[in-house]
């Protein structure tokens, strides 16, 4: 695997991390004031909370 893949790897996984703890955070504090202070844009969270919901309907499509 070259240098920029793993770069890019590590950006998927910071990405899809930082959408969880949005995602668990979410019951506490307001979507707006979570992504301000965590610096995190919301079209990318939105990206990944979306892709995340994919992989699990397929998981439970696979299942039934």
């Amino acid at each position: 695997m070259s240098k920029y893949s793993k770069i890019l790897l590590e950006m998927k996984v910071k990405k899809e991390r930082m959408t969880i703890i949005i995602h668990s955070l979410r019951e506490k504090f307001k979507l707006k004031g979570l992504i301000k202070k965590l610096n995190f844009p919301k079209l990318t969270y939105m990206y990944w909370q979306k892709d995340s919901i994919e992989k699990i309907k397929r998981v439970f499509t696979r299942m039934y």
